[in-house]
């Protein structure tokens, strides 16, 4: 068998070199097949699985060569919930849901036919994808404290002030 040797080709080889260990999410809106074939679902998965080898846990395929104009729109949608903090599969099948109510399936009603949509699949993990902002509390808690010392200290000064005042006038 011939490989394609274009610049535009990733081998599983070069992927396994890469660090993956921080990606949570791959997103390959391609495929290699002929228009409309429908690949093995062993082949999406051997696609797949040097990614998850290099460290991310999800990945969003397609199963047959797709519709650029529909793509984009799902996945401008997908973006969208994932930024929202949904899960990738929940993420896309709400962008799916929008798809429908777009503009290129109100502009071209065959573009609801599943060709154009159902191409896309989660396959790995599924969890929010987007880094969870975790509050350093310690960072708080000591500039909270070192603040209501400064506080305390200053209510002191102005207690003992007063007090002296009134000495003064007593």
């Amino acid at each position: 068998e011939k490989r394609d040797r274009s610049p535009d080709s990733l081998f599983a080889f070069e992927v396994l070199d890469l660090n993956l260990r921080n990606t949570e999410l791959v997103v390959l809106p391609c495929s290699g097949t002929t228009p409309g074939e429908l690949q093995r679902s062993s082949a999406v998965t051997d696609f797949v699985r040097p990614f998850q080898a290099a460290g991310s846990p999800t990945a969003i395929v397609s199963l047959w060569n797709l519709d650029d104009p529909a793509t984009e729109e799902i996945l401008g949608y997908f973006y969208k919930y994932l930024a929202k903090g949904k899960s990738a599969s929940l993420a896309l099948q709400m962008a799916r849901n929008d798809y429908f109510g777009g503009k290129i399936v109100a502009n071209t009603p065959e573009k609801a036919h599943p060709y154009y949509w159902a191409h896309l699949v989660t396959i790995g993990a599924d969890g929010p994808h987007l880094p969870q902002y975790q509050v350093d509390w310690s960072f708080w808690f000591f500039w909270g404290g070192l603040l209501a010392i400064i506080i305390a200290l200053l209510q002191r000064r102005a207690r003992r002030k007063r007090a002296k005042a009134r000495k003064r006038r007593g």
